[in-house]
C-alpha cells in the first residue's frame, strides 16, 4: 500500500489521534514546546502541498528537492 494511501486510511478511521509530535523553540531559545499533529491535519496539510505543486505546473509523482534543515514539515512533502 503507498504511503499516501495509508495515511488517508489512518486519517479517516482515527482523525483526531495524533500522527506526530514535534518540539518547537521560540526565539529566546529558552522555551521549548510540544505540539501535536492529528491524522486529520497531517492529511489535510498533504492535500494543500500537493495542491501548490499542481499550480506550479508540477507533473503527478514528479521528483521534488528539499532544501532546509531537518523539520517536520518534511513529512508533509514525502
Amino acid at each position: 500500500m503507498h504511503l499516501i494511501s495509508q495515511i488517508r486510511d489512518r486519517a479517516q478511521r482515527n482523525p483526531e489521534h495524533i500522527a506526530m509530535r514535534f518540539i518547537t523553540q521560540s526565539a529566546d531559545q529558552d522555551a521549548r514546546q510540544w505540539q501535536e499533529v492529528s491524522w486529520h491535519q497531517l492529511s489535510k496539510k498533504i492535500d494543500q502541498a500537493s495542491r501548490a505543486l499542481l499550480q506550479q505546473n508540477q507533473q503527478v509523482q514528479a521528483k521534488v528537492g528539499i532544501w532546509s534543515q531537518n523539520m517536520p514539515q518534511w513529512t508533509v512533502t514525502s
